[in-house]
């Protein structure tokens, strides 16, 4: 997403935790910790400014990675409570930043055939929430993503070009609008009210999270991508939607 979309102004900070520790981490202590101070604690290349007033935005990109405490007792309650809460402190990226969330994690960006897309055919995935390894063969998120079925179609993470993003962005366009139930194209004004971030979070709880314990498989990224660069971007991407005649649904159990 750097090499494509960002210019040398931005900064990128690696947190290596979960989003469920940065939410014990902010509440630990006399109470609220601003976000900030959390990043130059992370910043060990210190490229971060000293103040929060010369940085304009900060968005915050993390995995649902819902096993982590899903199967403890009381942790489906828990993890509903931790994002809801996270996605309501974090909703301005101007204020403490925004948050953006991959369902399971971010290798969703991959989980999709090239081949099928080029096809016509979408494959709605959804996925076990409350597992680490999934089906019958007890496979890893991380491996089922990466599959002979998926990964082939698509290059590595860091040497994505340009025109690959066509179909990472219209793979979530397509997740989002068969998570609302949409049939016909989302104008962009539709896209920002219908498909915000704590709108996705609770149609993926609605319909999937409460009754299976499932999640439809969907990037962050598209999402911050399309709302950063607006409608111009958004609707390039109309001419991919409008090709899409069918849809599959495939379920890891």
């Amino acid at each position: 997403m750097a090499n494509n979309f960002l210019d040398e102004n931005s900064i990128i900070i690696p947190h290596r935790t979960n989003i469920y520790n940065l939410y014990k981490r902010i509440n630990d202590g006399d109470g609220f910790e601003d976000v900030f101070s959390i990043l130059q604690e992370d910043d060990t290349k210190k490229v971060l400014p000293e103040s929060r007033d010369d940085i304009t935005s900060i968005y915050l990109l993390f995995d649902f990675d819902a096993h982590h405490l899903y199967n403890n007792v009381g942790g489906k309650e828990k993890v509903v409570q931790v994002i809801k809460k996270m996605l309501e402190i974090f909703d301005n990226e101007t204020e403490n930043g925004k948050l953006y969330l991959s369902y399971p994690m971010v290798e969703s960006i991959h989980h999709f055939s090239a081949k099928k897309m080029k096809e016509g055919v979408y494959e709605k995935k959804i996925i076990k929430c409350s597992n680490s390894k999934h089906g019958t063969r007890k496979r890893r998120y991380k491996e089922i993503s990466r599959s002979k079925d998926y990964y082939p179609d698509i290059r590595d993470l860091r040497r994505y070009v340009y025109g690959e993003w066509d179909y990472i962005i219209t793979q979530f366009l397509w997740a989002c609008h068969c998570l609302f139930n949409e049939d016909g194209y989302l104008d962009y004004t539709c896209f920002i009210e219908k498909c915000s971030q704590i709108n996705i979070f609770s149609n993926q709880y609605k319909y999937y999270i409460k009754p299976q314990d499932n999640v439809v498989v969907l990037s962050a990224f598209p999402s911050l991508i399309l709302e950063y660069f607006g409608e111009k971007l958004y609707d390039e991407q109309k001419i991919f939607l409008e090709f899409y005649s069918e849809i599959k649904m495939i379920d890891y159990h």
